[in-house]
């Protein structure tokens, strides 16, 4: 098995150098295209100018973000050993069990191919969950709250990707961890492979997935597009739709690493070339998540008095039912056509987006999960 994977596990580069690579590198296509017949912008100053303005970079919105940036680089040891440990928790678990329900079975022989399919159906059922996971931050109003931290940004940038909340990034790595742990269960009983072997195929490829859709440009003002891929991948231009609080574009493009189930459950919309978007909330609130109190503390004291308001409120009904209606109307579901979480509907686009077959931008459609919900907006 080692010898065979050792390609597998040659991915060192930290992700650092990774990001900011990838950043100049977009940065100078980007540039070039957009500018090439352009003499005002030309020259290393006009560059600079377009990869950091300084309008932008200088609000508390991007002081936030660096910030957190920051932080999340001491928090990464925890995410790290949490996710490893459910996961791995969970695949022996099960691998435990399957065992004892199957005693004589054989593990199957296995070469390069069978790795590389384990390795996708592992990336698979992560990236499932990690855009069931968001979807959820957006429709559960408790998790909203948390999750407003990271839509609150209204300037886009490769530090904005760690803004946020650290309770809302360990119910995303947790709740997939224990899908991909139960996923690992089953091929290490299947084939005999070992945790350690599948958790550097799991690693790997996940960090192999964020370079190929270059995960760095998600969080930036480079509308960068993948063509037809964005079929298939979620491309930077598609997420950057995601982060704006203009009304048509709310509940889309919940994916992470591939589109296909935004496509799958309707919520996909590939924006217009080079198409710009005003990112945010769309309202005041906005300004609240623009510092160290109103990015970590803030979001657990509104989300406590949402579950206190809404528990009280379910305690003073009458039947059972009622109490557990008035209970998830207020804080674990948000109910069709309740759109306080977000904007006031005000923004225009200032392009419309291609939606390539999907409905139109004004039918902002609502994932068919958990609940019938619908919306029209």
């Amino acid at each position: 098995m080692n010898e065979i994977y050792t390609n597998f596990s040659a991915i060192n580069l930290p992700m650092f150098i990774i990001t900011w690579v990838t950043f100049f590198v977009a940065a100078v296509a980007c540039f070039f295209l957009q500018f090439r017949f352009s003499t005002e912008h030309s020259g290393l100053l006009g560059f600079v100018r377009y990869c950091f303005p300084f309008d932008e970079w200088s609000k508390k919105t991007s002081a936030i973000d660096v910030v957190m940036y920051l932080a999340s680089k001491f928090m990464k040891a925890v995410y790290g050993v949490s996710e490893t440990f459910c996961a791995t928790f969970v695949a022996l678990s099960v691998e435990a069990g399957l065992s004892y329900l199957f005693p004589n079975h054989t593990p199957a022989a296995f070469g390069f191919l069978t790795i590389v399919i384990c390795s996708i159906v592992i990336f698979i059922v992560n990236d499932f969950m990690i855009f069931y996971t968001h979807y959820l931050q957006h429709f559960v109003p408790v998790l909203w709250e948390l999750h407003k931290v990271h839509h609150s940004a209204t300037f886009l940038n490769p530090a904005t990707t760690d803004r946020t909340h650290p309770v809302g990034n360990m119910f995303d790595l947790l709740a997939a961890a224990f899908m991909v742990g139960v996923t690992m269960g089953v091929l290490g009983f299947i084939y005999g492979f070992s945790i350690p072997d599948l958790l550097v195929l799991f690693f790997n490829a996940k960090i192999l997935g964020s370079i190929v859709i270059m995960n760095v440009l998600r969080h930036s003002h480079f509308p960068v597009s993948f063509g037809p891929f964005d079929r298939l991948l979620l491309s930077p231009h598609m997420h950057q739709l995601h982060h704006s609080s203009q009304i048509q574009y709310w509940d889309k493009n919940f994916g992470d690493k591939l589109s296909v189930w935004d496509w799958l459950f309707n919520t996909a919309i590939i924006p217009a070339k080079n198409e710009t978007f005003i990112y945010g909330l769309g309202k005041p609130e906005e300004e609240e998540y623009n510092d160290v109190w109103g990015a970590y503390l803030l979001p657990m004291v509104k989300a406590w008095r949402l579950i206190k308001r809404n528990t009280k409120a379910a305690l003073s009904s009458d039947a059972a039912g009622r109490r557990l209606h008035t209970l998830c109307e207020g804080a674990l579901w948000r109910e069709p056509g309740d759109d306080s979480p977000y904007p006031d509907p005000v923004v225009s686009p200032p392009k419309p987006a291609e939606t390539h077959g999907m409905p139109k931008p004004a039918e902002a459609h609502v994932i068919p999960m958990v609940h019938a919900v619908q919306k029209q907006a």
